[in-house]
């Protein structure tokens, strides 16, 4: 039976991390990370089957610590535009720092496609967030069926930022709040 030693998950996963941020995913192997962590290659596989599985584990840790984020973020916003634009800003950092990843993975491999097939538990889980940031700000009201579209919005908006982002996230926070102008009164015309 395999000895499992309590909080060495932990390290290996911190010390693969580094590997992966410093040297990128071609240079994380199973072998490099027994040799960074001082323990034999047949250790790491009592916790991780291969790389992939090892990659997706930082991932989804990661991926924790950015929905914890996302979920201060959406209980401490003061309105609507500044919680979506720090909700963006938490998918964007993490796009961003696994962006590199994907792509020298292949995209299409495990790791992306694990991605790319998990994408409707994302938006539920961006989502999550979103519903307590309308359920806190002044734009609640039954506004709570927006958060799938609102989670979509911020994924597409992370994954393509551009220079206007913030300041379009603020307009569709004002155009959906309650009692906003819709674009026909905008406009002074009956439709």
């Amino acid at each position: 039976m395999p000895k499992i030693l309590p909080n060495q998950r932990r390290q290996f996963l911190d010390d693969a991390r580094l590997i992966l941020r410093r040297q990128g995913y071609q240079a994380l192997s199973i072998r490099r990370l027994a040799a960074a962590s001082g323990v034999a290659t047949g250790t790491l596989y009592n916790y991780f089957r291969g790389k992939q599985e090892l990659v997706a584990a930082i991932m989804l840790d990661d991926w924790r610590r950015t929905q914890a984020a996302m979920a201060a973020c959406g209980s401490s916003a003061d309105d609507l535009a500044g919680g979506l634009i720090g909700l963006k800003d938490c998918l964007v950092r993490f796009i961003d720092t696994y962006r590199p990843t994907w792509i020298q993975s292949g995209g299409t491999g495990a790791v992306g496609g694990a991605i790319d097939s998990r994408h409707g538990q994302l938006i539920v889980q961006v989502a999550e967030a979103i519903t307590q940031l309308l359920g806190r700000t002044a734009a609640g009201g039954g506004l709570e069926q927006l958060a799938p579209l609102l989670a979509e919005t911020l994924l597409a908006i992370a994954l393509h930022p551009g220079t206007q982002d913030d300041m379009r996230l603020r307009q569709l926070a004002v155009s959906i709040q309650p009692g906003a102008p819709r674009p026909a009164e905008r406009d002074g015309i009956c439709r």
